[in-house]
């Protein structure tokens, strides 16, 4: 399966800076450890992240 069949959103090198730094937010938050807290950061970073893509996504079809 080629790359094309993928959202760009879920492909790490096509990342924007904005979304690679959530993303490496997300994996640091991991590092701390287990708690129903940590947890709840992640849903919401994983929310930022997917606001952040959707508003690009959606720049990047205006511009076609």
């Amino acid at each position: 399966m080629s790359n094309e069949n993928f959202p760009r959103r879920s492909q790490l090198t096509l990342l924007t800076p904005a979304e690679t730094a959530i993303h490496v937010a997300m994996i640091e938050v991991e590092k701390a450890g287990a708690d129903p807290r940590l947890t709840d950061a992640i849903v919401l970073l994983q929310q930022a992240r997917e606001k952040v893509a959707d508003y690009l996504d959606e720049r990047l079809l205006n511009t076609l």
